[in-house]
Protein backbone atom coordinates (compact mmCIF):
# COMPACT_ATOMS: atom_id res chain seq x y z
CA UNK A 1 0.00 0.00 0.00
CA UNK A 2 2.58 2.16 1.11
CA UNK A 3 4.39 1.34 -2.12
CA UNK A 4 1.25 2.28 -4.34
CA UNK A 5 0.47 5.72 -2.63
CA UNK A 6 4.62 7.30 -3.26
CA UNK A 7 4.13 5.82 -6.86
CA UNK A 8 0.60 7.72 -7.35
CA UNK A 9 1.57 10.98 -5.12
CA UNK A 10 5.13 11.58 -5.09
CA UNK A 11 6.21 9.57 -7.85
CA UNK A 12 3.26 11.29 -10.64
CA UNK A 13 4.40 14.83 -8.87
CA UNK A 14 8.33 14.34 -10.10
CA UNK A 15 7.27 13.02 -13.28
CA UNK A 16 4.78 16.38 -14.30
CA UNK A 17 7.57 18.27 -12.59
CA UNK A 18 10.23 16.94 -15.20
CA UNK A 19 8.00 17.44 -18.28
CA UNK A 20 7.40 20.77 -17.03
CA UNK A 21 11.02 20.99 -17.56
CA UNK A 22 11.36 19.87 -20.35
CA UNK A 23 8.63 22.11 -22.11
CA UNK A 24 9.88 25.01 -20.26
CA UNK A 25 13.70 24.03 -21.56
CA UNK A 26 12.19 24.19 -24.68
CA UNK A 27 10.83 27.84 -24.74
CA UNK A 28 14.43 28.87 -23.46
CA UNK A 29 16.50 28.76 -26.32
CA UNK A 30 19.17 30.95 -27.23
CA UNK A 31 19.03 32.13 -22.95
CA UNK A 32 22.28 30.78 -22.23
CA UNK A 33 22.05 31.48 -18.18
CA UNK A 34 17.85 29.97 -17.92
CA UNK A 35 19.07 26.64 -20.23
CA UNK A 36 22.18 26.14 -17.03
CA UNK A 37 19.53 26.53 -14.75
CA UNK A 38 16.68 24.17 -15.98
CA UNK A 39 19.13 21.70 -16.91
CA UNK A 40 20.35 21.30 -12.73
CA UNK A 41 16.59 21.48 -12.33
CA UNK A 42 16.16 18.74 -14.47
CA UNK A 43 19.10 16.74 -13.27
CA UNK A 44 18.06 17.12 -9.48
CA UNK A 45 14.64 16.20 -10.45
CA UNK A 46 15.94 12.94 -12.28
CA UNK A 47 17.90 11.35 -9.43
CA UNK A 48 14.69 12.41 -7.02
CA UNK A 49 13.22 9.64 -9.54
CA UNK A 50 16.06 6.97 -9.91
CA UNK A 51 16.12 7.34 -5.70
CA UNK A 52 12.47 6.76 -5.33
CA UNK A 53 12.51 4.04 -7.93
CA UNK A 54 14.93 2.15 -5.87
CA UNK A 55 13.02 2.82 -2.61
CA UNK A 56 9.93 1.37 -4.78
CA UNK A 57 11.93 -1.50 -5.81
CA UNK A 58 12.84 -2.32 -2.02
CA UNK A 59 9.37 -2.05 -0.72
CA UNK A 60 8.07 -3.76 -3.22
CA UNK A 61 9.82 -7.12 -2.45
CA UNK A 62 8.30 -7.03 0.93
CA UNK A 63 5.35 -7.96 -1.15
CA UNK A 64 5.76 -12.05 -1.20
CA UNK A 65 3.25 -14.76 -2.19
CA UNK A 66 1.10 -15.23 -5.10
CA UNK A 67 -1.88 -13.66 -6.70
CA UNK A 68 -4.26 -14.93 -9.39
CA UNK A 69 -4.25 -11.75 -11.89
CA UNK A 70 -6.95 -13.07 -13.94
CA UNK A 71 -9.27 -13.03 -10.69
CA UNK A 72 -7.71 -9.26 -10.01
CA UNK A 73 -8.40 -8.35 -13.71
CA UNK A 74 -11.87 -9.83 -13.56
CA UNK A 75 -12.73 -7.92 -10.44
CA UNK A 76 -11.97 -4.74 -11.75
CA UNK A 77 -14.34 -5.22 -14.73
CA UNK A 78 -16.97 -6.11 -12.63
CA UNK A 79 -16.42 -3.20 -10.19
CA UNK A 80 -16.48 -0.40 -13.39
CA UNK A 81 -19.71 -2.17 -14.44
CA UNK A 82 -21.25 -2.15 -11.03
CA UNK A 83 -20.67 1.98 -11.45
CA UNK A 84 -23.01 2.20 -14.33
CA UNK A 85 -22.39 3.16 -18.22
CA UNK A 86 -20.04 1.14 -18.68
CA UNK A 87 -18.71 -0.36 -21.89
CA UNK A 88 -19.04 -4.24 -23.09
CA UNK A 89 -16.07 -6.24 -22.06
CA UNK A 90 -13.98 -9.18 -23.16
CA UNK A 91 -11.20 -11.25 -21.13
CA UNK A 92 -9.32 -14.02 -22.82
CA UNK A 93 -6.64 -15.89 -20.79
CA UNK A 94 -4.75 -18.42 -22.99
CA UNK A 95 -3.95 -22.02 -21.67
CA UNK A 96 -0.42 -21.31 -21.07
CA UNK A 97 -1.41 -18.04 -18.84
CA UNK A 98 -0.02 -18.90 -15.29
CA UNK A 99 -2.76 -19.61 -12.57
CA UNK A 100 -0.88 -17.53 -9.90
CA UNK A 101 2.24 -15.18 -10.00
CA UNK A 102 4.07 -13.46 -7.65
CA UNK A 103 1.82 -10.77 -5.12
CA UNK A 104 4.12 -7.27 -6.16
CA UNK A 105 4.10 -8.45 -9.67
CA UNK A 106 0.53 -9.11 -10.00
CA UNK A 107 -0.48 -5.94 -8.19
CA UNK A 108 1.80 -3.76 -11.00
CA UNK A 109 0.17 -5.30 -14.01
CA UNK A 110 -3.46 -4.96 -13.07
CA UNK A 111 -2.97 -1.26 -12.09
CA UNK A 112 -1.42 -1.02 -15.69
CA UNK A 113 -4.45 -3.22 -17.46
CA UNK A 114 -6.68 -0.26 -14.86
CA UNK A 115 -4.81 2.59 -16.44
CA UNK A 116 -5.48 1.27 -20.19
CA UNK A 117 -8.99 0.63 -19.52
CA UNK A 118 -9.42 4.47 -17.98
CA UNK A 119 -7.61 5.61 -20.70
CA UNK A 120 -10.27 3.51 -23.43
CA UNK A 121 -13.07 4.97 -21.36
CA UNK A 122 -12.14 8.80 -20.89
CA UNK A 123 -10.29 9.43 -23.74
CA UNK A 124 -11.41 6.98 -26.04
CA UNK A 125 -14.88 7.24 -25.00
CA UNK A 126 -14.77 3.28 -25.46
CA UNK A 127 -18.19 0.85 -26.20
CA UNK A 128 -16.18 -2.25 -25.93
CA UNK A 129 -13.00 -2.90 -24.43
CA UNK A 130 -11.08 -6.23 -25.05
CA UNK A 131 -8.50 -7.76 -22.79
CA UNK A 132 -6.66 -10.50 -23.32
CA UNK A 133 -3.58 -12.37 -21.51
CA UNK A 134 -0.94 -14.53 -22.70
CA UNK A 135 2.61 -15.68 -23.45
CA UNK A 136 4.55 -14.91 -26.51
CA UNK A 137 5.48 -17.76 -28.89
CA UNK A 138 9.08 -18.42 -27.80
CA UNK A 139 7.69 -18.67 -24.07
CA UNK A 140 10.31 -15.32 -22.95
CA UNK A 141 7.15 -12.75 -22.34
CA UNK A 142 4.14 -12.35 -20.44
CA UNK A 143 2.07 -10.40 -23.15
CA UNK A 144 -1.47 -8.70 -21.77
CA UNK A 145 -2.97 -6.60 -24.47
CA UNK A 146 -6.24 -4.09 -24.00
CA UNK A 147 -7.65 -3.33 -26.79
CA UNK A 148 -10.93 -0.55 -27.01
CA UNK A 149 -13.20 0.57 -30.25
CA UNK A 150 -12.92 4.48 -29.04
CA UNK A 151 -11.62 7.21 -31.30
CA UNK A 152 -7.99 6.18 -31.39
CA UNK A 153 -4.53 7.69 -31.02
CA UNK A 154 -6.13 10.63 -33.18
CA UNK A 155 -3.50 13.84 -31.41
CA UNK A 156 -0.11 14.18 -32.13
CA UNK A 157 0.60 13.63 -28.82
CA UNK A 158 -0.53 10.71 -28.13
CA UNK A 159 2.53 9.57 -29.90
CA UNK A 160 5.06 11.98 -28.07
CA UNK A 161 7.68 10.34 -26.15
CA UNK A 162 6.48 12.90 -23.10
CA UNK A 163 2.81 11.51 -23.40
CA UNK A 164 -0.18 11.79 -20.56
CA UNK A 165 0.66 10.47 -17.02
CA UNK A 166 -1.67 7.55 -17.19
CA UNK A 167 0.37 6.33 -20.51
CA UNK A 168 3.69 7.16 -18.36
CA UNK A 169 2.17 5.97 -15.28
CA UNK A 170 2.15 2.39 -17.58
CA UNK A 171 5.52 2.76 -18.43
CA UNK A 172 6.95 3.25 -14.93
CA UNK A 173 4.85 0.30 -13.79
CA UNK A 174 6.39 -2.15 -17.04
CA UNK A 175 10.40 -0.48 -16.67
CA UNK A 176 9.69 -1.78 -12.73
CA UNK A 177 8.97 -5.52 -13.96
CA UNK A 178 11.92 -5.36 -16.86
CA UNK A 179 9.42 -4.97 -19.69
CA UNK A 180 7.75 -1.97 -21.88
CA UNK A 181 4.29 -1.31 -23.08
CA UNK A 182 3.52 -0.59 -26.58
CA UNK A 183 0.82 1.87 -28.19
CA UNK A 184 -0.90 1.48 -31.45
CA UNK A 185 -4.00 2.04 -33.57
CA UNK A 186 -6.59 -0.56 -32.94
CA UNK A 187 -7.48 -3.58 -35.45
CA UNK A 188 -8.39 -2.14 -38.93
CA UNK A 189 -7.47 1.78 -37.72
CA UNK A 190 -10.28 2.13 -35.10
CA UNK A 191 -9.71 2.35 -31.18
CA UNK A 192 -6.32 1.88 -29.69
CA UNK A 193 -4.09 -1.07 -28.77
CA UNK A 194 -1.75 -1.02 -25.42
CA UNK A 195 0.42 -3.90 -25.35
CA UNK A 196 2.35 -4.87 -22.26
CA UNK A 197 5.40 -7.45 -22.71
CA UNK A 198 7.15 -8.20 -19.30
CA UNK A 199 9.76 -11.09 -19.11
CA UNK A 200 7.78 -14.24 -17.56
CA UNK A 201 10.43 -14.39 -15.29
CA UNK A 202 9.47 -11.53 -13.25
CA UNK A 203 5.84 -13.50 -12.45
CA UNK A 204 7.28 -16.62 -11.15
CA UNK A 205 7.14 -16.51 -7.53
CA UNK A 206 10.29 -18.75 -5.62
CA UNK A 207 8.62 -20.51 -2.60
CA UNK A 208 10.78 -20.42 0.18
CA UNK A 209 13.11 -23.88 1.41
CA UNK A 210 10.92 -25.31 4.07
Amino acid sequence: MLARELHDSVGQTLTAMLMELENFRAEQYGRAGVLKQVEVLERSTRQALSELRRLLVELRADQVGEEDLVKLVRNGIVERQLRGRSPEFGLTVTSDWPQRIQANAALELNRMVGEAIENGIRHGRAKRIEVSLGVSLDRHLAVLTVNDDGRGLVEPEDFDPHPRLGILGMRERAILLGGGVELELGPDGRGTTVRFKVPLAALTYCRPDA
